[in-house]
């Protein structure tokens, strides 16, 4: 009898064991194989194909490599192998200022990747109150406190909309750390040293430019050129329209400050009905935020006049004038999004 208890109890022991390592084993094939480990294998892919010259980026540029090219070219198995699901997926190769970005798309029957655009609009959309307003083929954030709030860079950011193309537009929430001349050269038309108004050449960008140059390549990287909107408003046109802002425009800028639309565009009051409307001021996060900031457009009667905005209120001032500063940048909407609901106390957060 007992020693048919010792066989038993071995056999027992022995079924436990290979249950356990089964149990591993799973475990671990599943660990390997999840939608976030193929979504990393596929940027680890694309890294080694832009490493080995398969693919070049110009500066500035961008390039979309599917899962189908990086298996042709040996960088990574097929899909089917890597996860039992039909997925297929792409990477986003980003060159910003010679800092590589590569954010992963994945799509199958069972998953999506979670893009940081698309989180935004399912949690925000709205057509009343704080939230996120669809406004001529553009997201707009509008409101007293929407959930508009993203740590990036160690800081907290404003997203002001997400613009024709995809593209999120963010002001910083704090100021920067000094004050600054829009512009400090001595005028020829007026014969004074009121300063130009003109962005290109501008003391502001300048200064812009220094403070881009010192952020480190894992900001940079996330940072996609735009158009500066740098256009001329006429000192009567107080029509809130962001197309007369962006009626002349730089282009490939990395770091710039705010449009005046973009302030009067964030109250959803109904009778903010022009610039200078004090009603503005209502339902208007950029009242809570951002208390002063030089903006990037200009008086079209004047060689020296560009507005400013403070109180808040928008209103001209010369160029040589010293004021406050909120950095804007633009981000991509296919970022992945990691965590957060865009409230002050839970931002959301980027890879």
């Amino acid at each position: 009898m007992d020693r048919k208890y010792y066989v038993m109890g071995g056999s027992i022991i022995g079924v436990v064991l290979v249950l356990l390592i089964s149990v591993f084993i799973l475990g671990s094939c599943s660990k390997k194989n999840s939608y976030d480990k193929v979504e990393k294998k596929l940027v680890k892919a694309a890294e080694k194909c832009v490493d080995n010259g398969d693919v070049t980026v110009p500066e500035g540029g961008q390039m979309i490599v599917s899962d189908s090219q990086l298996t042709e070219l040996g960088y990574i198995k097929s899909l089917d192998k890597l996860k039992n699901d039909n997925c297929s997926g792409t990477v986003t190769i980003m060159n910003n200022s010679g800092v590589y970005n590569y954010i992963p798309n994945l799509v199958c029957t069972n998953y999506s990747t979670s893009t940081l655009k698309q989180r935004i609009i399912d949690d925000n959309l709205t057509t009343k109150e704080d939230g996120l307003y669809a406004v001529n083929g553009e997201y707009i954030f509008k409101g007293k406190e929407p959930n508009n709030h993203l740590k990036f860079a160690g800081q907290d950011w404003l997203i002001i909309k997400i613009d024709y193309n995809g593209n999120i537009k963010l002001i910083n929430s704090k100021r920067a750390d000094t004050v600054a001349q829009w512009d400090d050269k001595f005028n020829e038309n007026t014969n004074n040293s009121y300063g130009e108004n003109d962005y290109e050449t501008s003391a502001l960008r300048r200064t812009l430019s220094v403070r881009y140059n010192a952020f480190s390549d894992s900001v940079k990287k996330h940072l996609i050129p735009f158009s500066a909107c740098v256009g001329a408003r006429d000192a009567m046109d107080l029509t809130i329209n962001d197309d007369i802002d962006c009626s002349k425009k730089v282009d490939n800028e990395y770091l710039s400050v705010m449009n005046m639309s973009d302030y009067a565009l964030a109250s959803y009051d109904k009778d903010c009905t022009d610039m200078l409307a004090g009603s503005c001021m209502n339902y208007n996060y950029f009242r809570n935020y951002i208390e002063e900031s030089w903006t990037l457009n200009t008086l079209s009667d004047s060689t020296f006049e560009v507005i400013l905005l403070t109180g808040p209120k928008l209103q001209a001032v010369k160029a040589y004038e010293t004021h406050k500063y909120h950095d804007v940048v633009y981000i991509s909407g296919d970022e992945l999004y990691v965590d957060g609901d865009g409230s002050v106390d839970n931002p959301y957060t980027i890879k």
